[in-house]
């Protein structure tokens, strides 16, 4: 969507995307190594932008990891997590995709 704003006579176009999901890291620029922990065997990101979401996918290295669930983090209402399978041994940079929207890039600890 996209509207064109006249403040003061001074023109802005301003687009309007939809959400997409970003993954919390240890540093406060959203790049670095991300948030994530391990749970009943499942490695699992934290971030936000994404809960209710279908299709989430961890790209790793051009090799693509589909998520077992994705959910509000119980708790704390602004947060979400990615859940994948438990035994993934990934380190280096990483991006969470759902459908067409990326996250950030993300360092796997």
């Amino acid at each position: 969507m996209s509207l064109i704003l006249d403040p003061g006579g001074h023109r802005a176009r301003i687009e309007i995307a939809k959400v997409v999901p970003a993954i919390w890291t240890r540093n406060s620029n959203a790049q670095g190594e991300a948030v994530t922990s391990r749970r009943n065997g499942r490695l699992i990101l934290h971030g936000s932008g994404m809960h209710g979401a279908n299709g989430a996918e961890l790209v790793w290295q051009g090799k693509v990891f589909p998520a077992l669930l994705v959910r509000r983090e119980q708790g704390i209402e602004w947060n979400d997590e990615v859940h994948f399978q438990g035994d993934l041994a990934l380190k280096g940079e990483a991006v969470l995709r759902i459908g067409n929207a990326v996250s950030n890039a993300f360092t796997l600890p």
